[in-house]
């Protein structure tokens, strides 16, 4: 029993420590920013009376769901800006299907941040485009990125797979193992 016991704790603390590591890695390479999960696209642009922070998941744009994160502050005096209307919109190639206006809210860790995602359904050139309507008025970002083709398996999906796997394993064995004691003890 204290072996099977021990193999269950080193399963759990090797998950304990994969996982969080490639959610690490998963998340890209380049300057962190906004919520802390999102790489940055633009620090400090302009956009009428505000001043943004573009920041996006994954950090490089692929075909899929692109999560996006805004931070607004004054332009002049730097302040956060808690209560703007935040839009987001994604135009792409010719045969791409738009995405958005899509209406980014505040995020429930840090009301600074704005959070939206947006679907983009084909690789190539794309506009990012950020409304911002608050109390210093209105005010808009442009921001060119390029799209890649959609990554094969996505490493957290491969990650939770495997920690499902694991669970189910145990349990199996488990299972078996309290047969094989019922039948040794009715012996």
């Amino acid at each position: 029993m204290s072996w099977m016991l021990r193999d269950v704790k080193s399963i759990l603390l090797l998950q304990a420590i994969i996982i969080p590591a490639a959610l690490w890695l998963s998340v890209g390479q380049g300057e962190l920013a906004a919520n802390g999960a999102t790489r940055l696209l633009v620090k400090d642009a302009h956009a009428g009376p505000y001043m943004l922070q573009v920041g996006i998941l994954p950090g490089t744009p692929r075909v899929g769901t692109l999560h996006v994160t805004v931070l607004v502050n004054e332009a002049t005096g730097g302040t956060p800006i808690t209560d703007a209307l935040i839009d987001v919109t994604a135009e792409g190639p010719e045969d791409a299907t738009d995405a958005g206006p899509v209406r980014a809210i505040n995020s429930s860790l840090d009301l600074r941040f704005y959070e939206a995602d947006l679907l983009l359904d084909q690789e190539g050139a794309w506009t990012l485009t950020v409304y911002a309507d608050g109390p210093l008025g209105p005010g808009q970002l442009v921001l060119p990125m390029q799209v890649r083709p959609a990554q094969g398996l996505d490493l957290v999906y491969v990650l939770a797979a495997a920690v499902a796997l694991s669970a189910l394993g145990i349990w199996v064995w488990d299972r078996i193992r309290s047969g094989r004691r019922r039948r040794q003890h009715e012996c």
